[in-house]
């Protein structure tokens, strides 16, 4: 998966100033099962030699959806892992 989204802070004069330019990019998705169902509490690594921590980590919400955000431009890999309930 590769995030390349760029977004520019306007110089005085209203026109986009490079040297202010931010690349940050979003990773979101839902998760589902087989069926189609959601599955909330899956915990999503994003992976990449562009992060400074190397790998992010998010949780799905109850509505099985991930967000990790303010990604720098970069090739990432995405592992999902179903935590599993003790009785």
């Amino acid at each position: 998966m590769v995030c390349n989204r760029c977004a520019a802070s306007p110089s005085r004069s209203g026109d986009p100033d490079p040297s202010l330019a931010v690349a940050q990019g979003t990773l979101t998705g839902t998760v589902r099962d087989a069926s189609g169902g959601v599955l909330p509490d899956v915990t999503v690594e994003a992976s990449s030699s562009a992060l400074t921590e190397k790998v992010r980590t998010v949780v799905t919400d109850s509505s099985g959806q991930y967000r990790i955000i303010e990604l720098n431009p970069g090739t990432y890999s995405l592992s999902f892992s179903l935590r599993t309930r003790s009785r």
